[in-house]
């Protein structure tokens, strides 16, 4: 009952439509100050890589069209948030997912925020990306979530990171 959900996907065949509109609705949020939590999805790179592919040049238009976007909001937010982004799969060079091929498994993340160590680079997946949110957003601790907090990547004091790597023992051998 707590949660606001605006639902920004119209259906939009305008591959820059859509996504403008996502942009004014996660601007509006962020100037209103209201929220504490906000989930932005862009989907317009997922339609031209699957009509273009992803080494096309229409992608790599819409790739730097999002950038700019996403670059305004990281902006707009300020240094007191914590930010994630990343995409919920990846994508072959033609356009498709949901195989056995890794590549539809690999997605980039950029994470920053007041307990994430600058500059760090570090391998993850998705499950551990959904552990990491987990604990920015303070949330208790789920025992079926597969995944780490990647340790490597969070600034948090002696005592903080002793809990955070017995739940990652605790999770991880329960899940055996």
């Amino acid at each position: 009952d707590q949660i606001n959900f605006t639902n920004t996907f119209k259906g939009h065949s305008d591959y820059y439509e859509g996504d403008n509109e996502t942009f004014e609705v996660a601007s509006d949020w962020i100037e209103e100050s209201n929220h504490n939590v906000i989930a932005v999805h862009f989907s317009g790179p997922d339609k031209v890589g699957h009509n273009w592919g992803k080494t096309s040049d229409e992608y790599l238009k819409k790739i730097r069209d999002i950038d700019l976007k996403i670059q305004t909001i990281v902006e707009e937010v300020g240094d007191e948030w914590n930010i994630v982004i990343t995409a919920d799969h990846g994508m072959t060079d033609i356009g498709t997912h949901g195989s056995a091929e890794p590549i539809t498994r690999e997605v980039a993340a950029f994470v920053r925020g007041p307990n994430i160590v600058s500059g760090v680079h570090t391998i993850a997946t998705q499950c551990d990306l959904a552990a990491l949110t987990t604990l920015l957003l303070d949330l208790p601790f789920p025992i079926q979530l597969h995944g780490r907090i990647p340790l490597d990547v969070i600034n948090y004091n002696s005592v903080e990171l002793v809990e955070i790597e017995r739940w990652n023992w605790i999770a991880a051998t329960s899940r055996v």
